[in-house]
């Protein structure tokens, strides 16, 4: 089920490409990884609640790498202006508005705000 979710919400965040760069004095990928890291906290913490799964530090490291590789956050050069809005609604959002449970029981990502979109360009 891990490697499923984690490759789902990876899809999610890379289909946030493009706009132009925000204020901050970190760089694209720091801001990249952050977002991949938010998004991780908030699907391990959630797991338990949705799917009486208890999820620890091992699927947190887990998530965010292949978050990390499929969003290639090493080649992010830019975050757009909607970055700290998609960061804070992805901190502050209710397990049931971002995460569902399929019939099977597994955790389904959905649809990430539309602020997210094109909040990481990468080269």
């Amino acid at each position: 089920m891990h490697a499923r979710v984690f490759g789902l919400l990876a899809l999610a965040i890379c289909a946030a490409v493009g706009c132009s760069d925000d204020d901050d004095d970190s760089s694209a990928q720091d801001r990249c990884v952050a977002l991949a890291e938010a998004t991780c906290e908030r699907l391990v913490s959630c797991a338990g609640e949705l799917t009486g799964e208890d999820l620890g530090d091992a699927d947190q490291a887990d998530c965010v790498d292949s978050v990390r590789a499929e969003s290639e956050c090493s080649r992010a050069v830019a975050t757009g202006p909607g970055y700290n809005e998609c960061i804070s609604i992805i901190r502050d959002a209710s397990c049931e508005d971002v995460w569902s449970v399929d019939a099977d029981g597994d955790l389904e990502l959905n649809e990430l705000p539309e602020v997210c979109e094109g909040v990481i360009q990468t080269q």
